[in-house]
């Protein structure tokens, strides 16, 4: 599943020249491993050497700012593909896709409240439950209703709970969640904090209730 960049200024890099006056460009990030790409070029001077100035402010899922890119409140949003595009393309609102990320799921979980691991042995033990994810049209929640289908389930078979992904640990540990889709790192955060435990892969033809660890 793709997670990518997207910009409603595709040209603003490239109309900007090394000479050129610094230019801000104001970015949304949904944190990932991913976004090391772009804290690394921010920590070498890549963009500096370019007259940019990146400012990159936290946001839980890209499906929840398209009105803002429209707007060029955010020149620059890092974060997964969602309907929020779709829509907005449609629309024909002044967005582009630019780049992608990263196109795989590798990492992508459906982590348990630890409590949970016994009783939660496969999908279909996640009906009538509560499961996080960091957006209602995000491609986190595509991706649990393709887990829930695998096991025979709908969304609907489920209570969907918008949480950001650097809370859903706090909110497994405190029984906010019985479940939650997580991506790296905080797949792995939950897991070596013991506020996790993995059910299955979002890509679920590697199985469920192995416990495995990408």
């Amino acid at each position: 599943m793709r997670r990518s960049l997207i910009t409603a200024a595709a040209l603003a890099l490239v109309a900007i020249g090394a000479h050129a006056q610094e230019a801000t460009l104001r970015v949304g990030v949904a944190r990932a491993i991913s976004t090391g790409a772009t804290l690394i070029a921010i920590e070498r001077g890549y963009f500096k050497e370019f007259g940019i100035k990146i400012e990159l402010e936290d946001i839980n899922s890209s499906a929840d700012v398209m009105a803002m890119i429209a707007q060029n409140q955010y020149q620059i949003v890092e974060g997964g593909i969602s309907a929020g595009y779709f829509n907005a393309v449609e629309k024909n609102l002044p967005i582009t896709l630019v780049a992608n990320r990263t196109s795989s799921p590798l990492g992508h979980n459906i982590m348990l409240r630890p409590d949970l691991k016994d009783q939660i042995t496969d999908i279909q033990g996640l009906k009538g439950k509560v499961i996080g994810t960091n957006g209602p049209g995000s491609v986190s929640t595509y991706e649990i209703g393709k887990v829930l289908e695998a096991g025979g389930l709908t969304l609907a078979d489920v209570e969907i709970k918008v949480i950001p992904f650097t809370q859903m640990g706090l909110a497994l540990r405190n029984k906010a969640l019985d479940a939650s889709l997580l991506i790296p790192p905080f797949t792995y955060q939950a897991r070596d904090q013991g506020l996790g435990e993995y059910l299955c892969a979002a890509a679920t033809d590697r199985g469920c209730g192995e416990h495995h660890q990408h």
